[in-house]
């Protein structure tokens, strides 16, 4: 018995070290409106529809192993069906990241259409305060939209997307490449 207390204190000691720690706040946690199994249908204005299904919500603690950790990040993964063109392939559509205690909180928008993406990292304090506007699409309307332009270098390529609408309770709505194509949320 006088053994076990020692051994009780150890585990609990150690058990304390390995409490897993938000680093995300809640209010970048509700700016991910995906579930598991969704699915997304963006059709572009040229006739190209792209399948994405959301595959993982993925919540991790960095670096992975032993304390401390200095941060967490929450990624959004999918697979975009086969088109014509693509086979099946994984997309993190999404991403957010925390570092020591939600000082800075970053969101990587991330999403791959047959000949065209976006890549984009932005700090959720610029984000989050955007005035939000209604957006009517072919398909929807949305009256909880931010909207993101993407700077690229004077001569961007004309598959780049160059700005994108992002709903509060959809995600990606809208997305606009250089080249004039317009992908929308079906």
């Amino acid at each position: 018995m006088k053994n076990f207390i020692p051994i009780l204190a150890i585990l609990l000691l150690l058990s304390g070290c390995f409490e897993k720690k938000n680093y995300l706040s809640e209010e970048i946690r509700k700016f991910v409106p995906y579930k598991k199994n969704q699915k997304l249908t963006f059709v572009s204005n040229k006739g190209v529809t792209n399948v994405f299904r959301i595959s993982k919500i993925r919540d991790s603690i960095f670096p992975d192993g032993l304390p401390p950790s200095n941060g967490e990040v929450l990624i959004v993964e999918a697979y975009r069906e086969a088109d014509s063109i693509n086979e099946e392939r994984y997309v993190e559509i999404l991403a957010e990241l925390a570092e020591y205690d939600n000082k800075k909180e970053r969101i990587r928008f991330g999403l791959q259409f047959t000949n065209g993406g976006i890549g984009l990292t932005a700090s959720f304090s610029k984000i989050k305060n955007r005035e939000l506007i209604t957006l009517k699409t072919r398909f929807n309307e949305y009256n909880d939209v931010i909207k993101l332009e993407i700077e690229y270098n004077p001569e961007p390529s004309e598959w780049q997307i160059t700005e994108f609408y992002w709903s509060l309770t959809n995600g990606y709505v809208k997305l606009m490449q250089h080249n004039g194509t317009i992908w929308e949320l079906k």
